[in-house]
């Protein structure tokens, strides 16, 4: 549903006594203080104008939209992250028979740029959207966004000023917590889905897909781009980010993350699908100090050079400063990178119950283990990985830790053929189905299509469609 941009008159005197501010898309009211569920403001900006450090605002399902209210350029709009507030997403709200109930996927709450809400797919009719969905300008550590999905920024200025950089999220000198976010769909000239100047932000259980860096100049970072500071990426998935459109760009790095001066610390995360029209399609790194630290992480299947060669240097590459990377599983390993317990073994991505980058493991799929299960640097409770998982069955990650993006545990079983993980296999999936068929023979299957790998001889063929059929139609 899309969320209206008046601004709501009502409670603002109400609100500011409270320490939990409420934000529902579909509050009753009749009264708007956000003092409960039905009386909630139905504007996230209207909260943030009257929360102070130390406040909680929670918010409901829904979308939410920035409000450009009484500003010279309505691209202007954006959230702005307010210092020592925490700010968490995916509640079931207003007329819920448990309106506290919490699930980020059941109960979606995205905050979009999309002002006019006709933007198409693949970045069409953009001109229109807010420059940076949410702005955090020199807030501490006890600032948190959690839980939201960040969709349709579009930082478009000319590079490299403020407005052509971060168009999801745009932090200067800023150290909030960002969690359990999904970015999909911005775009910027550096860092399509977020942008970090001089800060320390953390940003953990994080999903960035479907972002990109596209400037007819320099194009950088199409998930990430973080300069002179020291950003933290723990447990992150980077799927699908693009640096540069075409060939006539051939400045285009870090097909998902950049980083500039300043130091990276990346664990944990998984690496896969991106590309960049000029050098690393995974990380890039620049600058004579800057400091890149991998751990515990998969790069694979990430390209670049107008060839897309998905070599070692596409993976990740530094023009400049020092990377250093253990207990790593990259695509192409030269052994240049030197390092511990690094290796270059296809990690076997499977299907699961939120999505497609699982690990193999016996349990599940007989006869085949992925090489990063148990292969990381420490045990998974010391790394913060111990209540999730990187394995279909979900059973919790308790021993050596797996490399890779780790899971939350969703409690829901995973239905081969089930592509959309509606918990049914419809109409719609067989539509995946036709998209994912291979025919016989080691052709290559997509991570994502191995949910229709029905008798696990990794191709989609008749074979498959055979089992696959009766699932659909059902007794």
């Amino acid at each position: 549903m899309l969320v209206g941009i008046a601004t709501s008159l009502f409670g603002v005197g109400e609100a500011l006594a409270q320490s939990t501010i409420h934000v529902d898309a579909d509050a009753t009211g009749p009264m708007h203080d956000g003092s409960s569920w039905c009386q909630a403001f139905t504007e996230l900006g209207d909260a943030l104008a009257v929360a102070v450090s130390g406040d909680e605002v929670l918010v409901a399902d829904g979308q939410y939209i920035p409000d450009p209210t009484g500003l010279m350029n309505s691209r202007d709009a954006t959230f702005t992250l307010v210092d020592g507030v925490t700010i968490q997403g995916g509640f079931a709200g207003c007329g819920a028979a448990n309106p506290d109930a919490r699930d980020t996927r059941l109960f979606e709450t995205i905050l979009t740029g999309d002002l006019a809400g006709n933007d198409t797919p693949n970045f069409g009719n953009l001109s229109d959207n807010v420059l940076h969905v949410v702005t955090g300008i020199s807030v501490e550590a006890a600032t948190m966004l959690d839980g939201f999905t960040i969709a349709s920024g579009y930082a478009d200025g000319v590079c490299c000023d403020v407005p052509s950089n971060g168009g999801g999220v745009y932090l200067d000198n800023a150290n909030p917590v960002i969690s359990h976010c999904r970015f999909r769909s911005n775009s910027a000239s550096r860092g399509g889905a977020l942008y970090n100047q001089g800060g320390a932000p953390l940003i953990e259980h994080c999903v960035f897909e479907n972002n990109r860096a596209d400037s007819d100049q320099l194009a950088s970072g199409g998930a990430v781009y973080t300069s002179n500071g020291n950003a933290q990426l723990r447990n992150c998935l980077f799927v699908g980010n693009h640096s540069g459109l075409t060939s006539q760009n051939p400045l285009a790095v870090g097909g998902a993350v950049t980083s500039f001066e300043g130091m990276t610390t990346v664990q944990n995360c998984t690496f896969t699908e991106n590309s960049a029209m000029a050098n690393g399609g995974g990380i890039f790194l620049a600058g004579t100090s800057a400091v890149l630290t991998v751990t515990d992480s998969i790069f694979w299947d990430n390209k670049d050079t107008p060839a897309m060669v998905a070599d070692e240097s596409a993976q990740l590459v530094a023009l400049s400063g020092t990377i250093t990377v253990d207990y790593s599983d990259i695509q192409g390993l030269t052994g240049a990178l030197l390092g511990t317990g690094n290796i270059g073994l296809d990690p076997l991505f499977a299907p699961g119950p939120a999505g497609c980058y699982y690990l193999r493991q016996t349990a599940v799929d007989p006869g085949t283990q992925s090489p990063c299960v148990d292969a990381g640097s420490g045990t998974a409770a010391s790394l913060w990985m111990g209540s999730s998982t990187t394995r279909s069955d979900e059973s919790l990650d308790a021993s050596t830790v797996d490399m890779g993006f780790h899971y939350p545990i969703t409690g829901l079983g995973f239905i081969l053929g089930d592509a959309n993980r509606t918990g049914s296999v419809e109409l719609a999936d067989f539509a995946a189905f036709q998209q994912c068929y291979t025919d016989v023979g080691p052709a290559g299957v997509a991570p994502c299509c191995r949910v229709f790998d029905m008798d696990g001889d990794d191709d989609i063929d008749l074979d498959d469609y055979k089992l696959f059929e009766p699932v659909l139609l059902g007794p």
